[in-house]
C-alpha cells in the first residue's frame, strides 16, 4: 500500500494565519521558495507535495495549507551570500548595471547589495571598485518588474499589441 502524501495548493501569507493550525515547518532557500510544484519535508521528517496553480515567490513566515486543513510554515534558510558595498554611488551603480547584465538576483539593502556567493562575481565587483564579504543570511531579492501584481498580464498585452504592429508591418513589406 502506497504511504498517502498530502498536497498542499495554497498559500496564507505571513501574519495572516494563526499560529495554532501550525503543523510543522519547512526551511527553504530562496530557489526552493520560488518553487510552484515538488515534494517537500518538514523539519520533523513529514513528506508533502507543493502544487499551486500559479508560481509565486514564498516568503518567511507564510503557511502552505495542506488540502486536511493543517498548516506548514515556511521558514527562509540562511544562504551563503555576497554582501557587496562601494564607497561611491556611480561604482554602486555600475556593478547594479554588472549583475543585472548577468541576470543575477540582487537583493538591495542599506547602502549596498546582496547576491548569492560566486568566487568569479566576487572578483568581478572588486576589480570595479568594490569591498565584498562572504555573509550567511537570508536571501530575499528584488522581485523585478515583471514581478509586480498585475505586471505580466500588461507584458503579455504588450507583446501581443507589438506583434500586431509587427505583423502588420511585414503585410505592407
Amino acid at each position: 500500500m502506497d504511504e498517502y502524501i498530502p498536497i498542499a495548493r495554497q498559500v496564507l501569507r505571513a501574519g495572516a494565519w494563526p499560529e495554532d493550525k501550525m503543523a510543522g515547518t519547512v526551511r527553504l532557500d530562496y530557489q526552493g521558495r520560488q518553487r510552484r510544484r515538488r515534494r517537500l519535508v518538514t523539519e520533523d521528517g513529514r513528506a508533502f507535495v507543493l502544487d499551486l496553480a500559479e508560481p509565486m515567490q514564498l516568503a518567511d513566515g507564510d503557511a502552505l495549507v495542506l488540502e486536511h486543513g493543517a498548516l506548514i510554515r515556511v521558514a527562509a534558510e540562511r544562504e551563503s551570500l555576497l554582501h557587496i558595498h562601494t564607497h561611491d554611488q556611480m561604482t554602486l551603480m555600475r556593478i547594479i548595471w554588472h549583475l543585472g547584465n548577468r541576470h543575477l538576483p540582487v537583493e538591495i539593502v542599506g547602502g549596498g547589495l546582496r547576491t548569492p556567493a560566486d568566487h568569479v562575481i566576487a572578483r568581478m565587483v572588486e576589480k570595479l571598485g568594490a569591498h565584498v564579504e562572504v555573509i550567511q543570511a537570508v536571501f530575499t531579492p528584488e522581485a523585478g518588474a515583471y514581478a509586480l501584481e498585475g505586471a505580466a498580464q500588461n507584458h503579455a498585452a504588450h507583446t501581443h499589441h507589438e506583434e500586431g504592429h509587427q505583423q502588420e508591418l511585414h503585410r505592407h513589406d
